[in-house]
Parts: C-alpha cells; sequence; structure tokens
C-alpha cells in the first residue's frame, strides 16, 4: 500500500519474473558454478511480462549463460501498467526481490551472489541511475540504454556504469 501524494493509499500489484537458463542448472548440476544475474528494468509501461517477451534478453542468457530477473513496475487494481516511480517504494521492491531470492534455495543456488548486475532501458534506464547511487554496495555494475544523459549529484557512489544514448 503507498500514498499517491494526496494522502490516499493506493494498491500496487508487484510482480517479477526469473529465469535461470538450462546451461546455469546443466553447469551448477556438473560442477557447482554459479552465474550472473542481469536484473532488466523495462520502459515505461512494461510489465515484467511484456519486458521478457519482447526484450530478446532470454536468447542473450541462454547464449551467454547468465540469469536474468524482470521486476515489474507498479500495474495499478485496473490492470493498467504505470511507470517506475523512482523512490522509496521501487527501492524497497527491489530489495525485496533480492530478500525473496536470497530466502528461495532452489534459485539461489544458482546465482553468483557477487554478480548482480541492473540494466535499463527508456524509464527503466532512470531507475537504474537512480539504484547506482541508492543500491550501489548491491549491483556489480550498472547499464542503461534508450535516455538522455543524466547527471549525478558530486557526492554520488563511483559506480561501473555502461551508457548508450539516445
Amino acid at each position: 500500500e503507498t500514498d499517491n501524494g494526496a494522502g490516499e493509499p493506493l494498491q500496487y500489484k508487484r510482480t517479477y519474473i526469473v529465469y535461470v537458463p538450462e546451461s546455469v542448472k546443466e553447469a551448477y548440476a556438473q560442477v557447482g558454478t554459479t552465474a550472473p544475474v542481469v536484473f532488466a528494468l523495462g520502459g515505461n509501461g512494461n510489465n515484467a511480462y511484456q519486458y521478457f517477451e519482447s526484450s530478446q534478453y532470454v536468447e542473450i542468457a541462454d547464449k551467454y549463460g547468465f540469469s536474468l530477473v524482470f521486476p515489474s513496475e507498479h500495474t495499478a487494481d485496473n490492470g493498467v501498467t504505470t511507470t517506475w516511480r523512482i523512490g522509496e517504494d521501487e527501492y524497497n521492491f527491489i530489495r525485496a526481490i533480492i530478500k525473496d531470492l536470497d530466502e528461495n534455495q532452489d534459485l539461489l543456488k544458482y546465482f553468483d551472489e557477487d554478480r548482480y548486475f541492473v540494466m535499463g532501458h527508456s524509464q527503466g534506464a532512470m531507475f537504474t541511475n537512480s539504484l547506482s547511487v541508492e543500491m550501489a554496495d548491491t549491483f556489480t555494475a550498472f547499464a542503461t540504454m534508450g535516455m538522455g544523459a543524466s547527471a549525478f549529484d558530486e557526492d554520488a557512489p563511483a559506480v561501473p556504469m555502461y551508457s548508450i544514448i539516445g
């Protein structure tokens, strides 16, 4: 439950999708190897399912052997996907996903917890920039694409960041 800015509570459905390629599962089964995890944040109006289906990141994960997490933006009670509301609600949602993953031993065994990455497209890129400041110690590196350049405060932590502007 969150506030709409006018003191009225709103309910939001929050979901995420986790994808672990068969190659990652096989590497773990054979030699106990874990793999990196990439959090993929879609642009304005993309829920987790839409981004999972349209991004083609699954094919890249299959080829290069890493797992994916697709967090969903807010979805209102009427089923309409809204956007990343960059702020504490969003940071807490990402923290809650990581906590869920940490508690799910069936998934966690495949993950290299020292190699969590986050990348975002468009509004998801804006959120990625915010995560690079708010959760710099949680993620190994950050990547943004499909947005304009961002300015960071002088005291923002130095983090590995790759950006495609445009």
